[in-house]
């Protein structure tokens, strides 16, 4: 027995007005949504403008740690901060982009310590010598790498390093690897020679590391075992003064620990003696 019109146009009624109310909660849903995320947007602009424009964020003070060489005053003129700035908005990767171009410095890091204060923090390179690159000095850091010129007033000030660069200042020489080495014993306590009577260390591909001092000798180190050679070398150099008590220079060529020949040398006036030079046989 089929299904009546009237049934048939009953049923679709209710399918309709089950559908109407489905369309009429999902359209409500969205203009909630939209409205709600209106009124975020307007929530977080009305609070990004109080933030930029709020006094309580101006940059009031900037501390700068870790200095040695450098200034606080260096580092701030460095840093270009603008006055009144607000500390939130800061672009502190630019800043810091700005104070590394300082040779002196080696890593910087701001930061924020709300609501106004700035930090930055400064890792300074540490000089190990004088070191020239064809004939202009260079400061150089324990990393073997001339970062600067060396002008009137960088540390240290002494000894010069001599022979370990070409003019361009390539690191692939291995002579900088063994004048650092040799550059730390040195700056140990009790070593040989004393401290501040070296005035050149000179490398060169053939014969080595080799020592001038200010006080009136040389010591050829050739290559490796630069400890057991600087002891040995002492006893010698005290021996030789004790048994000849003589002040001639001398210069003492480490081939090994067992064998050292001491030869009377003579100054090499190419450069006056108080500036520096070298000695030779």
């Amino acid at each position: 027995m089929g299904v009546s019109l009237k049934t048939r146009l009953a049923v679709r009624k209710n399918r309709l007005r089950r559908r109407r109310g489905r369309i009429l909660r999902e359209i409500g849903k969205a203009v909630f949504l939209v409205a709600m995320a209106g009124l975020l947007g307007a929530v977080l602009v009305f609070g990004y403008s109080f933030v930029i424009t709020a006094s309580c964020f101006t940059l009031e003070k900037a501390v700068v740690r870790g200095l040695n060489h450098l200034s606080e005053g260096d580092i701030l003129k460095l840093a270009d901060l603008e006055k009144d700035a607000n500390i939130l908005t800061l672009n502190l990767k630019e800043k810091a982009g700005k104070i590394l171009n300082h040779p002196w410095v080696k890593s910087a890091c701001l930061g924020r310590e709300l609501p106004n204060r700035l930090v930055i923090e400064i890792e300074e390179r540490k000089g190990a010598a004088v070191v020239m690159i064809g004939e202009v000095p260079h400061m150089m850091d324990w990393q073997g790498e001339p970062f600067k010129r060396f002008e009137k007033g960088d540390e240290p000030a002494a000894p010069v390093l001599t022979g370990i660069f070409d003019g361009t200042g390539g690191r692939e020489n291995p002579l900088v690897r063994e004048s650092l080495d040799v550059l730390r014993l040195l700056r140990q306590p009790g070593r040989f020679p004393p401290p501040g009577t070296v005035s050149e260390i000179h490398g060169d591909r053939r014969t080595g590391i080799t020592l001038v001092s200010s006080a009136g000798f040389s010591v050829g180190l050739g290559f490796g075992d630069y400890e057991r050679k600087l002891r040995r070398a002492a006893e010698v150099f005290e021996n030789y003064r004790e048994r000849y008590g003589c002040e001639e220079p001398i210069h003492l060529t480490c081939i090994s620990v067992d064998e050292i020949v001491v030869q009377k040398i003579r100054w090499n006036r190419e450069r006056d003696k108080n500036d520096g030079g070298s000695w030779k046989a």
